[in-house]
């Protein structure tokens, strides 16, 4: 067919053989003709003419089409965008669509699937098209029907604005396209995101929120409107909306009733544009509390004597988005008071407390993690808190600071407590300090919990059962069956699941006389009754706070 279609348009004297010489391989008609209208290899009209004798089909004009409104959502408008086609009228079962091209055969198909009835195809001009396309499925017209949907839930009063000043409220007079952002920020609220994505995507972009560690797609939004999108995030946040070659960073807060709700924005360059990512950070909604973080029972036992001392390093190891910061947040909680001087140099400030003075990194100023740690030692500190320790030289002053008299409290990415160990000796750091300073490691993951509203009894996957090393036998497993609360995923929020190892004069010495060999450390952490990652996880399946395949999932 493409063949045809070539030597068809090479005898009609629309384009010369050495033109069109480096298409002449294409088995896909449709491809070679946008190559033609892209590129402006053939005059438009003389070729639309061409084309409706050669396919058969009648050559229509929209510019003075009037669209029948019944038609508006005949077909999804993000199908319509992706093959260039529109509803023209409907009789019956039968719809008939003007497309730039009626032979695309793949295109056809999808409208027929999309339209729920047969399609019978005419040609018309690409740009007309592409005109009523963006006049009828355009911009307002988009955000008009997304609000209308979005608005259906309900939803607290939200007031979104800049750090310092209000800058619009959700109402008539809103503009469209910040009234959608407030609506798509009201609803990550009501779902309990902890962070938006907006990512571009071909045509669309695709938003999607973060519920408990886990992402799912939200919506998906028109090229044009996603433009619009980013370019009032951007505003809010006060970033440069010009740059869209360079990463940036920004922040704004709104506000729900009396709370204050930080939103930290990210922006990022990518193929199709840019990806924006926006953390929320609803203090309301972290349990500063250790037990509710989930560390009970023994662990918390254990654990309290540790935070009690008055020197020493505590450190929180885990990937990314474990939990860490929060951790130590809910460790600085029960701590604080006005008997005691507590600072923290982080990257950034996550959530603010009263009675601590909390200060961040600032790399164009040059305040890092070393340089603050290293001020914050003349300012009388009895409790300090680095984000993380990231080099050898904050490492270094961090476990000085241990040795002389402070209780510093820092995270390290690890995937295990005694894989720290090793990881701050390959840093450079000298084992008697090491064996003299680390007063605990505290390793942890997030895993998902159980839903106690669809709560029924179950029987787990064999690799996950045999990964946790324990039987259906003598135990019984719960999982969520689904429901309006935890939006039919059988899980709401989430519990930790941690490991402590706290060293004694006998795992010193071995930190002392032999840092080559992690397995030995962690064989003598066992016999010593360190309760492990998996154990932990397996006490809290058994519990049925979460199940044996997300324990599986996290951990293995």
């Amino acid at each position: 067919m493409a063949k045809d279609f070539w030597q068809a348009l090479v005898s009609s004297g629309l384009a010369a053989p050495d033109a069109l010489a480096k298409y002449s391989g294409r088995e896909n008609q449709s491809s070679l003709v946008y190559a033609l209208w892209q590129e402006g290899l053939v005059e438009p009209r003389a070729f639309q003419d061409f084309y409706a004798r050669f396919l058969d089909v009648p050559l229509v004009s929209l510019k003075s089409f009037k669209f029948p409104a019944k038609l508006i959502d005949t077909v999804d408008a993000d199908i319509l965008r992706k093959y260039y086609a529109l509803p023209l009228s409907q009789s019956g079962d039968l719809l008939t669509v003007a497309m730039a091209d009626p032979a695309d055969f793949e295109a056809l198909d999808a409208l027929e699937r999309a339209a729920g009835r047969r399609v019978d195809a005419v040609l018309a001009p690409l740009e007309e098209i592409i005109d009523l396309l963006n006049e009828r499925y355009g911009v307002l017209n988009s955000v008009k029907n997304i609000v209308q949907n979005l608005e259906s839930a309900e939803l607290a009063p939200l007031a979104l604005g800049f750090m310092e000043n209000a800058i619009f409220q959700s109402s008539a007079r809103s503009g469209p396209v910040n009234k959608l952002l407030h609506l798509i920020i009201s609803h990550a609220l009501k779902e309990t995101a902890s962070d938006i994505h907006f990512e571009p995507a071909d045509k669309d972009m695709i938003c999607r929120f973060r519920i408990d560690g886990v992402l799912s797609k939200f919506m998906t939004f028109p090229e044009p409107l996603a433009n619009s999108l980013a370019s009032s995030i951007k505003v809010l946040a006060k970033m440069d909306i010009a740059e869209k070659r360079l990463p940036l960073d920004g922040g704004f807060q709104v506000k729900v009733g009396s709370r204050i709700i930080d939103l930290r924005v990210s922006s990022f360059p990518v193929l199709r544009g840019e990806k924006i990512a926006v953390r929320i950070l609803d203090k309301s909604t972290v349990r500063f509390s250790l037990d509710g973080l989930g560390l009970s029972g023994r662990m918390l036992e254990l654990f309290l004597p540790v935070i009690a001392k008055n020197n020493g390093i505590l450190l929180v190891t885990g990937p990314t988005g474990s939990g860490k910061t929060t951790t130590l947040y809910a460790v600085l909680n029960r701590l604080r008071s006005v008997e005691k001087n507590i600072v923290t140099i982080e990257d950034p400030v996550e959530y603010h407390l009263d009675l601590i003075n909390q200060s961040q990194v600032n790399l164009k100023a040059g305040l890092t993690f070393a340089r603050g740690l290293r001020s914050f030692l003349r300012q009388d500190p009895d409790i300090l808190l680095v984000g993380e320790i990231r080099d050898q030289e904050t490492a270094e002053i961090a476990f000085q600071a241990a040795l002389t008299g402070h209780l510093v409290l820092s995270t390290l990415h690890t995937n295990d407590a005694v894989s720290s160990i090793t990881r701050l000796h390959d840093m450079g750091i000298e084992p008697y300090l090491l064996s003299s300073s680390i007063i605990g490691v505290l390793a942890q993951r997030l895993v998902r919990r159980v839903c106690p509203d669809c709560l029924a009894e179950y029987l787990p996957a064999p690799e996950a059962l045999s990964w946790l090393g324990v039987s259906t036998v003598s135990h019984k497993f719960y999982k969520g069956q689904g429901c309006a609360k935890c939006r039919g995923t059988g899980f709401r929020g989430r519990i930790g699941v941690f490991e402590l190892l706290l060293p004694d004069a006998e795992l010193n010495q071995l930190i002392h006389e032999s840092l080559t060999s992690a397995a030995a450390l962690r064989g003598l952490a066992a016999r010593k009754g360190m309760i492990t990652l998996r154990e932990d996880a397996v006490g809290k399946v058994l519990q049925g706070l979460t199940t044996a395949e997300e324990a599986y999932r996290v951990l293995r």
